[in-house]
């Protein structure tokens, strides 16, 4: 029920169209917002930076698909949540999921399969701390 679904968005990058819902992706209308779903940098692979001085130290811009998408979002979620304890507060997984979905970027192109905005979190902290 406090669950926040996360769906694949097209990056701003070459070859995509910038939060577009990404052919793999989930979609529907309990997909609450989206993430990058291509070309996120993370650790491991090696084909971005092998550090050759450094065992276990690779790195990668290829980590794609909901699993690149919901720690994007995740993120947005937890500096959310910091900024709401900083203050005293505390926020409810419905109340985060509202905020990122009310103060994203709007999915691009066809929204018959939805996978909601793109997290803004400028605007979710403005929200957030007036």
């Amino acid at each position: 029920m406090g669950a926040i679904m996360v769906g694949a968005g097209g990056p701003p990058r070459d070859g995509f169209t910038d939060r577009e819902r990404l052919d793999f992706s989930n979609y529907g209308g309990r997909v609450d917002v989206q993430g990058w779903g291509r070309m996120v940098a993370t650790l491991e692979y090696g084909d971005l930076q092998n550090c050759s001085d450094a065992r276990d130290r690779h790195y990668t811009n290829q980590f794609s698909g909901t699993s690149s998408a919901s720690p994007i979002v995740a993120g947005a979620a937890v500096i959310l949540e910091g900024i709401a304890r900083s203050r005293g507060g505390v926020l409810t997984p419905e109340s985060v999921r509202s905020l990122l979905r009310d103060t994203g970027t709007p999915q691009a192109g066809n929204t018959d399969k939805q996978i909601g905005p793109r997290p803004d979190l400028a605007r979710a902290i403005a929200v957030l701390t007036r």
